[in-house]
């Protein structure tokens, strides 16, 4: 019979069940012999193996106290999984038997294909049994017994990182604390090797990774999400096991709403000012305060000269950027002095405002998120137009 160091050599930790005396049906027989047929069975199984980051081995061994070569042992073993939050599991592979010579150990070894099951418990359920040679040891039997394995728990790898940031147009990464960008880190949880990246974008939002075999990454949005939730997923695999998905939502600065009272006409020596206060909100509805912005103006048409035929000779005017620490944001429409204008602007008319149209520009286009003129994102475009005595977007 094997010794149990020997049985010992696969691994440093086995778990076992001994049986109880195989049943002695043949009682007549002489001492001796009866001697030299009793054996007692033995079952059990190794620690469960991760062999490496996608793969788990189990093994359910039998083997007998056997001194004279009378018992072939058998093993049928499969491999047990339960689902984390489960309360019970069951088999995941067909039941696989295997037999020993006398006084060796029966063993099976089962291989499971970790991302395809999944996270949880892993173990080996087994049923172990030895035969007698009948020639030798007639009528001696042995029925058999189950035994369950140790468990070894599987969790998936995660990463690590902010999964909510920004787009703030292209080549712009950063403006007074929003980020275009987000530091991402995998945790192995338990697997070996350095992880592959990859990205998964199912509606508009994207994003770029700064490399893509490594543990650290830098993910830069590319586009923003359709709305305020996730579309964008990434994952961390080591050697084929997938991280836990990784889920992104890249967040705009996204619509400007006028507000109330809105706008405001008012003498401006002897031509007017038209002011225009917006409040700004984000894709996922909320208040976006301490970020610059830019204004471009459109194409120029001259609609005075449309309508008589003469030019207008007002100066136009000058594109402003400027940084709001609320989320307020405001355009004044002005034109003073224009004694020698044409036309002559005036003052707002009271009740009735002028609808002498002058000029207007199209489109006439304002951005947040930086300063710069033409970058950032677009949150409003419309035609500013000059009229006689006020200005207005429409």
């Amino acid at each position: 019979m094997p010794s149990e160091s020997e049985h010992n050599r696969k691994t440093t930790v086995r778990a076992l069940l001994v049986s109880s005396q195989i049943v002695l049906v043949a009682l007549a027989w002489p001492a001796a012999v009866r001697g030299q047929c009793a054996a007692t069975i033995y079952g059990g199984a190794d620690d469960p193996v991760r062999v490496d980051s996608n793969h788990v081995m189990t093994e359910g061994q039998t083997w007998t106290s056997d001194e004279y070569g009378y018992w072939t042992p058998y093993v049928e073993a499969w491999q047990e999984f339960m689902a984390p939050g489960a309360s019970s599991g069951g088999p995941i592979t067909d039941g696989e038997v295997a037999d020993a010579d006398p006084g060796d150990t029966a063993w099976v070894e089962l291989t499971t294909i970790l991302n395809a099951q999944g996270p949880g418990t892993y173990w080996d359920y087994g049923f172990h049994w030895a035969v007698a040679n009948q020639d030798y040891c007639p009528g001696w039997y042995d029925e058999g017994f189950y035994y369950d394995g140790p468990g070894l728990t599987i969790s998936r790898p995660t990463i690590a990182g902010i999964p909510a940031f920004w787009w703030l147009g292209s080549g712009v990464l950063s403006d007074h604390g929003y980020y275009a960008q987000s530091a991402l880190t995998a945790n192995p949880n338990g697997a070996s090797g350095t992880p592959s990246w990859s990205v998964q974008m199912l509606e508009t939002g994207g994003v770029t990774l700064q490399c893509n075999v490594c543990t650290d990454n830098v993910a830069t949005s590319t586009s923003f999400s359709c709305g305020c939730y996730p579309d964008v997923t990434i994952w961390a695999t080591y050697g084929g096991f997938e991280s836990e998905p990784f889920n992104v939502t890249i967040v705009k600065p996204s619509t400007l709403t006028l507000d109330a009272g809105y706008p405001q006409d008012s003498n401006d020596q002897d031509g007017y000012l038209s002011l225009y206060q917006w409040s700004l909100t984000d894709s996922c509805g909320y208040q976006d305060a301490g970020l610059d912005g830019n204004e471009v103006f459109g194409a120029w048409t001259d609609d005075y000269f449309n309508s008589t035929g003469t030019h207008n000779n007002w100066g136009l005017p000058t594109a402003a950027q400027a940084y709001s620490p609320t989320n307020l944001w405001t355009d004044k429409i002005w034109v003073e002095p224009c004694a020698n204008g044409k036309p002559k602007c005036t003052n707002p008319q009271k009740p009735t405002l002028s609808t002498v149209a002058v000029r207007h520009n199209t489109p006439w286009t304002f951005y947040i998120g930086t300063q710069t003129f033409g970058s950032g994102v677009p949150v409003e475009s419309d035609t500013q137009q000059n009229y006689l005595d006020h200005g207005r977007h429409q």
